[in-house]
């Protein structure tokens, strides 16, 4: 996924925060396009470059002089090692003002590493941004995985990132989440545990989790038809309220 109008509309309302300012930098989890009237059109760091940010973005592909890196094992080590030269804190790892998450991580099986690395690479005050899929009929065949907000509500609670936003949004393809975490500590990156399966001697703060949306339903089943969405799913106008898993 690139940078679509669902992300300009954010950058633009964080503007006025002091991690998303001219001078800072910023590192992205793949190699991203900007969109512009429904056309990828431009390397996503022309445009950050454009507006002041010191840019760097992490793909296997290496397109747009990406770090050529395996999210599904890559390290913050490694990424230092690449950038070897650029300021780094007194361990002798590059850490960014922003980390970005713009509809990669579902394409990646290791999402532990993902969200780990993305911890790792953050500064202490510094923002990770997901613009993530949730369940779109329209996606269905496109990523590993699909996502909840509840799963960045228990990511916050059990690493202490404060939540500048989380809520669904409605995008070009479908319901997606959008999710803004602040790292508040220089703590090690720790795995949640689903908040209704947690069991600890003192409870964790809890998140509010905004509400699920509700399920697109496609028009042609509106008029009695069956709609083949994959190989192995058909919905018809009896299942089209059901959430749809493979």
């Amino acid at each position: 996924m690139g940078i679509g109008a669902e992300a300009m509309k954010l950058y633009a309302e964080l503007a006025d925060d002091l991690s998303f300012q001219a001078g800072n930098s910023i590192c992205e989890l793949g190699s991203q396009d900007m969109q512009c009237d429904g056309h990828w059109w431009k390397p996503a760091r022309e445009y950050m470059e454009s507006l002041g940010f010191e840019y760097v973005c992490i793909d296997i592909d290496g397109r747009h002089d990406a770090l050529k890196l395996d999210l599904n094992e890559a390290t913050v080590g490694d990424v230092s090692r690449f950038l070897r030269g650029r300021e780094c804190d007194n361990r002798g790892i590059v850490r960014f003002d922003v980390v970005t998450n713009h509809g990669t991580t579902e394409h990646c099986f290791n999402q532990y590493n993902c969200f780990k690395l993305m911890h790792n690479l953050t500064k202490v005050g510094g923002l990770m941004i997901h613009l993530v899929p949730s369940k779109p009929w329209q996606h269905t065949e496109d990523s590993f995985y699909y996502y909840s907000a509840g799963l960045f509500a228990d990511l916050a609670d059990t690493n202490g990132y404060e939540v500048v936003r989380l809520e669904y949004v409605d995008g070009a393809i479908g319901n997606m989440v959008q999710a803004v975490l602040r790292r508040t500590t220089d703590d090690e990156f720790r795995s949640p545990i689903q908040r209704d399966y947690r069991i600890t001697e003192e409870p964790l703060p809890v998140t509010p989790v905004p509400p699920m949306p509700e399920v697109h339903t496609p028009p042609e089943l509106l008029h009695g038809e069956s709609l083949v969405v994959a190989e192995s799913i058909v919905l018809t106008p009896r299942t089209a309220h059901m959430k749809v898993e493979r």
